[in-house]
């Protein structure tokens, strides 16, 4: 199904080959699909490296991490960073990611991450990364004020967690409990729900 709604795609003649390969390889990193993902870039990744090759970087990177090849990913979007230094994507993903690998990593994280705001004031994700990266820090008056921006914008799952987290270490536990029944309704197989479970003690109970 999903190869035939690209073929579909392809017959209206409305994105190019690299446009089009490039929304293919988008939605498989959402999807988690790496093994495609990876398949999919060594097929077309050369393709993409004029006109995309931030995009092209940040799917290369994800696939490092996925891999757990941190040096990698760390390597690949420290030379788009140097290479394109507008790219707020890739100063996202690296900051958001160092926290991922390690939450003591916090504090390196951040100027990534605030630089990325800077060049994309107010977007959704970069307000998420800023609110964990504030939760871990302990600084939880900033990390509300970002959750709260970003879940307004999207209800992402991911955002959903980290709101539900935030929410619970302010001690608005009923609210956080509210929360998560409603997650659990709509995402509760997404791999968004660890998020919680790693971070909730009572989620266990």
């Amino acid at each position: 199904l999903f190869n035939e709604y690209f073929e579909k795609i392809r017959a209206l003649g409305t994105l190019t080959s690299d446009q089009l390969a490039l929304k293919k390889m988008m939605m498989l990193q959402e999807a988690k699909a790496y093994d495609l993902l990876d398949e999919a870039l060594l097929e077309n990744g050369e393709m993409l490296a004029k006109e995309h090759s931030s995009s092209l970087a940040f799917l290369e990177s994800m696939s490092a991490f996925h891999h757990e090849d941190y040096e990698e990913m760390i390597a690949i979007l420290e030379m788009e960073m140097r290479d394109n230094p507008q790219d707020p994507i890739a100063f996202n993903a690296l900051g958001y990611s160092l926290i991922e690998i390690d939450p003591a990593n916090a504090e390196k994280a951040l100027p990534y991450i605030s630089k990325a705001n800077l060049m994309l004031p107010g977007k959704d994700f970069i307000q998420d990364s800023l609110a964990w990266a504030y939760y871990h820090l302990g600084d939880l008056d900033r990390a509300q004020k970002y959750i709260v921006q970003a879940y307004h914008q999207n209800k992402d799952p991911e955002i959903i967690a980290h709101y539900i987290v935030i929410l619970d270490a302010l001690g608005e536990t009923d609210k956080a409990k509210d929360l998560y029944h409603r997650f659990n309704l709509f995402f509760g197989n997404s791999d968004a729900k660890a998020i919680i479970v790693d971070n909730i003690e009572w989620v266990n109970e």
